[in-house]
């Protein structure tokens, strides 16, 4: 079967992990960032998540359109 690029697809990422004490901490290879003060539009929350060598298991893809298989 020859290869098809089938562009961006969407995958469900847990980002946080409850501590030992209950409190929610950012999970080993994810960082997530406040982009801080914006000129004009400080009532925008925007954020950014940083993921570094995360596996996704593909049971997470949201596989509407798009799959993959076993051999990836």
């Amino acid at each position: 079967m020859k290869e098809k690029n089938e562009g961006v697809n969407a995958f469900l990422v847990q980002i946080r992990e409850k501590d030992y004490n209950g409190k929610m901490v950012e999970m080993k290879g994810v960082t997530i960032k406040d982009m801080g003060w914006k000129m004009g539009l400080n009532g925008v929350d925007n954020g950014a998540l940083i993921f570094d060598n995360v596996r996704i298991p593909r049971e997470n893809m949201m596989n509407r359109y798009c799959d993959v298989n076993e051999n990836g």
